[in-house]
């Protein structure tokens, strides 16, 4: 234990922490964080517990915290260029040409900036002046972040008071979630929509996966109607699923997502949680005047084409390429093993709906007080894990990371268990 802290250093007396830090007692600091593990200092008593990361930085370490490979690129980016603008490193050149090529374009540009949210206002600035049409299609209970212009296209997470704050959202079109009407609806917003933004798992709304041939025949209207897609891998991509795209699981085959598929958001995961990056990935085949976007899309930003970032980024695809794609495969095998473990504890009356694509991992309550005692339950535990699921709050997801060791996956599944378990 470490020297009691004054009492005004609590957290909260001088941070504004957002609105997940509700879910967990008041007053903790991180100090370390190591592989699948955080430690955690009370601030008003020093006591320090360490803990399982399953929130995962929202699925931005996928790789674990620390990690050697990662931390070497980064060590190395820093010692030849830390932020240089306008010029692009050779760094940022390699990851657009293997970006390109790991969402199957054929030929493609990719534009790299900060964060989730800018990638995907950057995305649509784009997509709009491609298509020369203003709207944007979404579908119901979709996260695209919390930008300027986001947060509108994000409403199912947004307060009403928030929204009613700010400027109603023009030309934006809100389609049902795997239903067939959003085909129709779709088709006929066509005339004035540039561009159809969609994740191909429900990320925030708990890891929630469509009917494959629903997914299809929607991209195939935009298609049919030249409403650029893109596609919105932020938080499911990088490997969570078992692939390196979410999307491979709707669209198997890469003649079809090069076919379907116009542009490709990434970020989170993409530079392992240690920097701050996001890749907008353009299909050329589809997307107009690529050559000339730069000035008429105000492609200008401080922090775009990062040599940290981008550096780090290459270490992330190396990790997932090694040994032919090791990794993805032990997290399409290990996820669906916590998967059966979790179902067998949940064999109960009143259990929780465990469900898993990958390590993205959901257990589905029936109310959002019995999916927050079992975030309290977990940490008892020593498991970090969140509730989420729009504004009914009724998932718990389990972000654990890909390259958790076995032992620790196992100790980690038990923990789990006994939470979910009845009380003693």
């Amino acid at each position: 234990m470490s020297a009691r802290a004054k009492s005004d250093d609590s957290p909260s007396r001088w941070l504004i922490l957002g609105e997940d830090r509700l879910q967990f007692p008041a007053g903790w600091l991180a100090v370390r964080a190591r592989g699948a593990r955080v430690t955690l200092r009370h601030a008003p008593t020093g006591l320090e517990r360490t803990f399982y990361d399953f929130i995962g930085g929202y699925g931005s370490n996928n790789f674990g915290h620390g990690n050697p490979a990662i931390r070497r690129a980064l060590t190395a980016a820093l010692a030849s260029a830390d932020h240089v603008s306008v010029f692009p490193t050779g760094a940022a050149l390699e990851l657009s040409r293997r970006l390109v090529r790991a969402c199957s374009f054929a030929s493609g540009r990719c534009y790299f900036t900060v964060g989730g949210s800018q990638a995907v206002e950057i995305a649509l600035r784009i997509g709009r002046l491609s298509a020369a049409k203003p709207g944007v299609a979404v579908v119901e209970g979709a996260f695209h972040g919390y930008g300027s212009e986001t947060v509108q296209l994000s409403k199912d997470f947004v307060p009403p008071e928030l929204l009613a704050a700010l400027p109603p959202a023009h030309g934006v079109t809100r389609l049902p979630w795997n239903d067939e009407r959003a085909l129709s609806q779709l088709a006929e917003a066509a005339p004035t929509t540039g561009v159809l933004l969609i994740e191909p798992v429900l990320g925030a709304a708990g890891f929630r996966l469509p009917d494959r041939r629903w997914f299809r025949a929607l991209l195939e209207v935009a298609r049919q109607e030249q409403v650029l897609t893109l596609i919105d891998e932020i938080q499911v991509g990088c490997g969570r699923t078992g692939r390196f795209l979410a999307v491979e699981h709707l669209l198997p085959s890469r003649a079809e997502r090069r076919r379907l598929v116009d542009g490709v958001l990434l970020s989170k995961s993409i530079a392992g949680g240690v920097y701050p990056l996001s890749a907008v990935v353009l299909n050329a085949e589809r997307v107009r005047d690529i050559e000339s976007l730069d000035e008429t899309a105000a492609l200008g930003e401080s922090f775009s084409n990062s040599p940290l970032g981008c550096a780090v980024g290459l270490a992330v695809l190396d990790l997932l390429e090694e040994d032919r794609g090791r990794l993805l495969k032990e997290a399409a095998r290990r996820g669906a093993e916590l998967v059966r473990a979790l179902r067998r504890a949940a064999s109960r009356p009143g259990a929780p709906g465990v469900r898993g694509l990958g390590m993205a991992i959901v257990l589905d309550y029936s109310n959002k007080s019995e999916a927050a005692e079992f975030v309290s339950r977990a940490w008892e535990e020593g498991v970090l894990c969140y509730v989420c699921g729009g504004r009914l709050f009724t998932c718990v997801k389990l972000i654990a990371p890909l390259t958790i060791a076995p032992a620790e996956f196992q100790d980690a599944a038990e923990r789990l268990s006994r939470a979910m378990g009845p009380r003693g």
